[in-house]
């Protein structure tokens, strides 16, 4: 038993160097050092039939949508502002967001503050804008996406 496990009957009860016989400065003496780890990594392989990864492609991530604006009606913008045009709705019809707020909040807020003076200025501001809705001045031919108002 002893003839197959030499090193083993010799060193009884004592472990294994992990440099080997030679021990741990074997390399300074023109042998190499022992590598615990692989020097290589294995390659990663590409697919069958092509010369690597192929690329992705995502979808959009929303579909593409085009809106078709219809022409907004000049008559009915016209009587907004006759009728409402304190409250600003002849402007939120046509798209001009900003200045209806102008106007509504103008009405609601002074009409508060000055018991009712102050948005029948306003009222008038967007009566003189309804007349001007109707009588196709130049700064009411289009509504605020520039899409020409209808008759």
């Amino acid at each position: 038993m002893s003839e197959q496990y030499p090193d083993h009957a010799q060193n009884k009860g004592t472990r294994p160097s992990p440099y080997g016989p030679q021990g741990p400065d074997a390399h300074l003496q023109g042998q190499p050092a022992p590598q615990p780890y692989p020097q290589q990594y294995p390659q990663a392989q590409p697919q069958q039939g092509g010369q690597g990864y192929a690329p992705q492609s995502y979808p959009p991530p929303y579909p593409q949508v085009v809106v078709q604006r219809q022409p907004k009606s000049r008559v009915a913008a016209g009587l907004f502002g006759i009728f409402l045009g304190g409250l600003g709705i002849h402007r939120f019809y046509l798209g001009y967001t900003a200045i209806g707020l102008i106007q509504l909040l103008g009405c609601l807020f002074l009409g508060l503050f000055s018991l009712g003076i102050l948005s029948f200025a306003i009222g008038i501001w967007g009566f003189i804008e309804g007349i001007l809705i109707l009588a196709r001045t130049d700064y009411f031919r289009v509504d605020a996406h520039g899409i020409p108002l209808n008759d």
